[in-house]
């Protein structure tokens, strides 16, 4: 096997640990089996994947939210305050402290939350145009079909975080005359 090979190998066998200690139910169990299976045909055992010293990992990002996201992440799975590092060389990245078997829960964390941050992070967009009411007064075409389940789903998430959103006041300053006297 090339080196290319079993540190892939090894790296998905990381993965795998991860999964079989911090999983749930079946999930953990088909790690475990996954996990005992690669570790035979490798000749391994854990502790042999299981790297105590910590190092620098790179853990790639598109925004500064993803960075902070990161950091939360890893102050979680660090059980702790985290120092992370930015990359000088590629922004896109933030760098933590961690063992293998920590950089991989990261990761793992990181690939599951990023898509449901966005998710809500568009509708507290949604709820916050709702809530400033920032769109026309009347509707230029009328709807042409009815919503489907999941849009009638997605509006009543909009308007519900809308009725908790503070509308955000904007003091007009047309007509006042400034530094003029009276």
């Amino acid at each position: 096997m090339s080196a290319a090979a079993d540190e892939r190998a090894q790296a998905r066998m990381r993965k795998l640990l991860a999964l079989a200690e911090r999983g749930e139910g079946g999930e953990k169990a088909n790690a475990q089996r996954m996990l005992d299976n690669m570790l035979r045909r490798h000749g391994m055992t854990v502790a042999d994947l299981i790297g105590e010293t910590r190092e620098l990992h790179w853990f790639k990002v598109r925004s500064a939210t993803d960075k902070q996201l990161v950091r939360q992440i890893a102050a979680k799975v660090l059980d702790g305050q985290v120092s992370s590092y930015r990359n000088h060389r590629n922004a896109k990245e933030i760098g933590v402290e961690t063992t293998p078997a920590e950089a991989i829960e990261i990761e793992l964390h990181f690939e599951t939350l990023r898509p449901a941050l966005e998710r809500h992070m568009d509708l507290a967009f949604s709820a916050f145009v709702q809530a400033n009411r920032l769109f026309q007064s009347s509707p230029s075409t009328p709807p042409t079909a009815p919503l489907t389940d999941e849009e009638r789903e997605r509006a009543r998430k909009v308007l519900a975080m809308a009725g908790m959103t503070d509308a955000t006041p904007v003091h007009k300053r047309i007509g006042k005359a400034t530094g003029s006297a009276a």
